[in-house]
């Protein structure tokens, strides 16, 4: 009897291991009451494992398997909040947009609030100053006063090309203008050129600015603080005390080309001097005569008008030669008026 039960023990033991795993491998295992952080996804019948005696699924598998999936959602996913890298969120609207509306504008606040703008809605708000039609330049008009700037029509598009010169400026009360630009000419059509023009001639010169050609007198005139003239003929004028006969003087090198326009002499004393301009080289000599000689009195005299030889080469020595004197004079006078020749 003894040896009976011994052997009745004894199959127990060695068919109770094979009838729990039985058990293990086909009873759905139910997760733990406190699963851990990294085992709170399972699945049955292990499909992701071979022979492992665990159900459990790691987020970061599941996470790469969704990554390779398409994804079509039937009901409704609710995403209220977005939180940013810096920690900051943003909150969605609640809806789409408004199917009334043609276009929406999409914005968040400073908070994170995000909310849709009907774009009709925001067009109705900019306040339009004036009638604004074709071929017309809209500009913004600020005010001091919150909410009150707006748009107004800044002047007429010009389509001549011939006569246009104009462009949007501001004028004395603060206004955009279109206004008509002196001294700028426009060319072209596709793509206009704006050249600056010449200078104008005989115009009154009376303000800061202001300047003209005067052909008259043929200066140059400009307004600073009155009005100012740059004359084009220029000057030299030398004095020889007790002139004598052979006195032969360099009075000035010329630093560029210049024209000799006239010769004026004047003595005092008694009785008079005979002498003319020379033209030297830039060493001083190879001088040769101008003109024919002068007789300088004591009432003055001048050129005959018409100076055989006028030009002068920048560089070189410009020389008065006496000829010869009657008398005594005391002092002799000569005043050369030239102009600079353009390079």
């Amino acid at each position: 009897m003894k040896n009976i039960t011994k052997i009745i023990w004894l199959w127990v033991l060695i068919l109770l291991p094979l009838i729990c795993y039985s058990a293990d491998s086909t009873v759905e295992k139910l997760p733990p009451s406190s699963p851990a952080s990294e085992s709170i996804f399972y699945v049955v019948d292990k499909p992701f494992t071979s022979g492992a005696s665990d159900n459990r699924l790691s987020l970061g598998n599941l996470l790469l398997w969704m990554a390779t999936q398409d994804w079509t959602f039937s009901g409704a996913v609710t995403l209220p909040v977005i939180t940013l890298a810096d920690a900051s969120t943003l909150t969605l609207p609640a809806a789409a947009v408004d199917e009334g509306w043609t276009t929406g504008l999409f914005g968040c606040g400073p908070d994170g609030t995000c909310a849709w703008t009907n774009i009709a809605d925001l067009e109705a708000t900019i306040p339009i100053s004036g009638e604004i039609t074709d071929e017309q330049v809209a500009c913004w008009e600020s005010s001091e006063t919150p909410g009150t700037n707006k748009l107004k029509s800044c002047g007429t598009k010009t389509t001549d090309n011939s006569t246009a010169t104009h462009l949007l400026c501001k004028d004395d009360s603060g206004e955009i203008e279109n206004c008509t630009l002196a001294g700028l000419a426009i060319s072209g059509t596709t793509s206009p050129t704006i050249t600056v023009e010449s200078i104008p001639a005989n115009a009154t010169v009376n303000a800061v600015g202001e300047l003209t050609v005067d052909t008259t007198t043929d200066q140059f005139k400009y307004y600073g603080g009155a009005v100012r003239v740059l004359p084009y003929i220029q000057y030299l004028s030398f004095v020889i005390p007790a002139p004598a006969e052979a006195d032969d003087i360099n009075i000035m090198k010329a630093p560029y080309g210049m024209t000799i326009l006239g010769i004026n002499c004047i003595v005092q004393g008694t009785t008079s001097a005979t002498g003319q301009l020379q033209e030297c080289d830039s060493a001083g000599a190879n001088c040769a005569d101008l003109d024919s000689d002068i007789t300088c009195d004591a009432d003055g005299a001048a050129d005959d008008g018409t100076l055989t030889d006028s030009t002068i080469a920048s560089g070189a020595w410009v020389r008065w030669k006496t000829t010869s004197l009657s008398g005594t004079p005391t002092f002799l006078t000569v005043t050369v008026r030239y102009s600079v020749v353009a390079d």
